[in-house]
């Protein structure tokens, strides 16, 4: 508890730190003031397709349209659209994120985490099942550009082969607390805002790695979807802040007073 309040105050005070330095723009400014923006994809779209089968003369049902999902979040959230999900995709270990379901039973509701807890062990046994091929170093001016045409073609064909492989053998772990209806409000709230809210201005930064951060919310009958690569300023703070969520539902130990407040701040921020 003492750590996690330590993270909280650091987190508090950072936030507090750039409402009052002009960095809660949804853009950077490099030294040449040439601006850049992180690249996006904002998407709004049903929540619910028909899905029409003849049933005993009956027209049957509906199901949930999950066309903004990618393969790897439909291996961890792809059963429906929850009323708030937070997902990562980084570039070197297993995906992971968090989903609010509401209890049917009493009304309540539940964080779950879900995350892919085998992600070292497959990449290492699909590298030496499935090995690319490299250029020493030294040699590149040696070899002619059919060679390396034909190397690239292969090394395409393997990591397709690798990525569709590493689906069989993804296991995935899911862990939950009980909420309560304030913390799911503010919760809410604040990924509603920060889809809502975000736009960015100029050319977005080459960034050859990193991360993407997806926030998911349903309002009403439509899902909204905003997926944003390697975030800054307030959506960098919110991922930061929903990745600390993850690691406390992990030890049991979600302070919802502490996390209401940062959820405060961040969407009057936003």
């Amino acid at each position: 508890m003492e750590n996690f309040h330590k993270k909280i105050m650091i987190l508090s005070v950072y936030l507090m730190f750039i409402s009052f330095t002009g960095l809660t723009q949804s853009l950077i400014v490099p030294s040449d003031g040439r601006p850049e923006g992180s690249a996006f994809l904002k998407r709004v779209e049903n929540n619910l397709l028909n899905d029409v089968h003849i049933i005993s003369g009956k027209k049957t049902s509906y199901m949930y349209n999950l066309e903004s999902k990618t393969d790897i979040e439909k291996l961890i959230f792809g059963d429906f659209n929850a009323m708030v999900e937070f997902f990562i995709s980084p570039s070197f270990e297993g995906a992971y994120g968090f989903r609010i379901v509401k209890d049917s039973l009493d009304e309540g509701y539940t964080i779950e985490s879900k995350r892919i807890s085998n992600w070292d062990t497959v990449w290492s046994q699909l590298s030496k099942e499935f090995p690319s091929i490299s250029i020493k170093a030294g040699e590149n001016h040696l070899t002619t550009r059919a060679e390396k045409d034909r190397i690239r073609d292969y090394n395409r064909e393997i990591f397709d082969k690798q990525i569709k492989e590493s689906f069989r053998r993804y296991e995935v772990i899911t862990l939950s607390v009980s909420v309560s209806k304030l913390f799911t409000e503010k919760l809410y709230e604040c990924i509603n805002t920060a889809i809502s809210h975000f736009s960015v201005k100029g050319t977005p930064a080459s960034i050859m790695d990193g991360y993407k951060t997806i926030l998911r919310c349903v309002v009403a009958d439509e899902v909204w979807t905003l997926t944003i690569q390697s975030p800054q300023n307030e959506l960098l703070q919110l991922t930061k802040i929903c990745q600390q969520l993850v690691e406390d539902i992990k030890s049991k130990n979600v302070s919802e007073p502490d996390y209401i407040t940062l959820f405060e701040k961040i969407t009057q921020q936003l």
